[in-house]
């Protein structure tokens, strides 16, 4: 019922790992990512997640949503940058992360 799974973590789908495991409820999520290159260089990206589970479900699930915003650019051959999540999980909880990247 949860598809493919990688150390209870579902694979391929964000929403999909968005649930209680064993939990079959269906949902609809939405994505939407903007990116721009400003004049200074580099390269910044926005990224808005939603997720809402379907009723039915025990589990008395929220709207889950989420924002990214990413920065990044050249550095030699690698790329430097950092990120940032923010949003509500599927039980009304906030999180929030601060990371920083090397892409080679």
């Amino acid at each position: 019922l949860d598809g493919l799974r990688n150390e209870g973590h579902v694979i391929g789908h964000w929403g999909g790992d968005a649930r209680v495991v064993g939990d079959a409820v269906g949902g609809r999520s939405f994505m939407a990512s903007v990116g721009w290159e400003p004049r200074f260089s580099g390269l910044l990206v926005v990224t808005a997640r939603s997720l809402k589970n379907e009723s039915y479900s025990q589990a008395g699930y929220k709207r889950a949503s989420g924002l990214e915003i990413e920065y990044s650019r050249a550095w030699g051959q690698f790329r430097i940058g950092t990120r940032l999540d923010a949003g509500r999980d599927v039980f009304g909880e906030p999180f929030s992360r601060v990371s920083v990247m090397l892409r080679f």
